[in-house]
């Protein structure tokens, strides 16, 4: 499952240039290898990076495509397939959608190639920094999955818990940042690293399903998820504005009417399966995929940081993320009936 903090997903867009490190109680993420032991650190693709962009600057895309292939990718091969290139999801168009990433990836380049390569530096030095922090309000937080700083993705941030290992006995979580896409999109760093942390945090501390479960999960799943994580990143980032910790100040910018709007119309869709239509509409970023013409895109982060906020009244952060997939479900719709006839708290 993806579950991605960008433009979409998404997750999941904000101020990084220049990187600053917010406040001191605030924690990011880590990076690891397929195989990652406890002392090793940051996986970095920024020597490699400038070595590709050395040779490729001044070359054809067809040719830089082909040394992207020669010199980048083979080092992490089950990373690019699994997570950057999504080859399980997208099928026979995974290579026509990785061209189209890449042209935009090397044109970021050609215009911004220094600030991406110091990108690579500050998120190198930072990541520790901020992995401590978040252990100040998580102090279960191990860390313990591979994290990949690299470029070509289709996300700022992700978390995918389904590559599978080197061995191809087991599947692992991981969490990638394509860091030309956090500076598109200008991402705050403590905002973009908390969000993504939690879902790994969440990840592990959620009891796992059984096939048949998984198959079974309705969009409320990723309201739920999403919203948890939005909610997380606005606690550890108390200073940030709503719109920030959004991604979007239009999203922001709702008032208390919409917000009951919005839940009220979620609810209509709450049994629709996980990754249908339904996901692409609350959840995504493409104008027709919106809700309503007059919305802005990925409503479904504002229901879901309503119900977690709501949610977060009676229980802690730690219970919250320890909820089985089928009591955050029930849970859900419980909070979502109520809100939809009371008035939502405004943010």
């Amino acid at each position: 499952m993806r579950l991605c903090l960008n433009h979409t997903l998404w997750l999941l867009f904000l101020v990084i240039v220049p990187f600053h490190c917010a406040s001191s109680n605030l924690t990011m993420p880590r990076i690891s290898k397929i195989n990652p032991t406890p002392e090793e650190g940051v996986v970095s693709f920024k020597k490699t990076i400038q070595t590709f962009w050395e040779q490729a600057q001044f070359l054809p895309f067809e040719q830089q495509i082909r040394l992207w292939d020669r010199l980048v990718e083979p080092a992490h091969p089950i990373f690019f397939d699994s997570v950057v290139n999504n080859k399980d999801e997208l099928g026979a168009k995974w290579l026509s959608e990785k061209q189209k990433r890449l042209a935009k990836s090397f044109h970021l380049l050609s215009k911004h190639y220094p600030e991406i390569i110091h990108l690579f530096e500050r998120f190198e030095t930072d990541i520790p920094i901020y992995q401590q922090a978040f252990k100040k309000h998580f102090p279960r937080a191990q860390f313990k999955h591979p994290i990949y700083l690299t470029l070509g993705g289709g996300f700022d941030g992700i978390v995918f818990d389904g590559m599978v290992s080197n061995t191809g006995t087991h599947k692992q979580t991981v969490l990638g940042f394509s860091l030309e896409q956090v500076f598109l999109y200008q991402d705050v760093p403590s905002i973009l690293f908390a969000h993504e942390f939690f879902h790994l945090y969440h990840d592990d501390n959620t009891p796992q399903n059984t096939k048949e479960q998984d198959a079974a999960l309705k969009i409320t799943h990723q309201l739920w998820v999403e919203g948890l994580a939005t909610y997380v990143s606005s606690v550890l980032n108390p200073t940030q504005p709503f719109g920030a910790i959004l991604l979007s100040k239009e999203l922001a910018a709702l008032r208390s009417f919409e917000h009951q709007w919005l839940i009220q119309r979620f609810l209509q869709d709450a049994m629709e399966p996980l990754g249908s239509n339904k996901s692409e509409q609350w959840f995504r970023g493409k104008p027709k995929e919106r809700l309503r013409p007059d919305l802005p895109a990925r409503c479904g982060y504002l229901v879901g940081f309503l119900v977690a906020q709501e949610l977060a009244k009676k229980h802690t952060l730690e219970e919250l993320s320890s909820w089985s997939t089928q009591k955050a479900h029930q849970e859900v719709l419980q909070t979502l009936q109520r809100l939809s006839i009371t008035k939502a708290d405004s943010f």
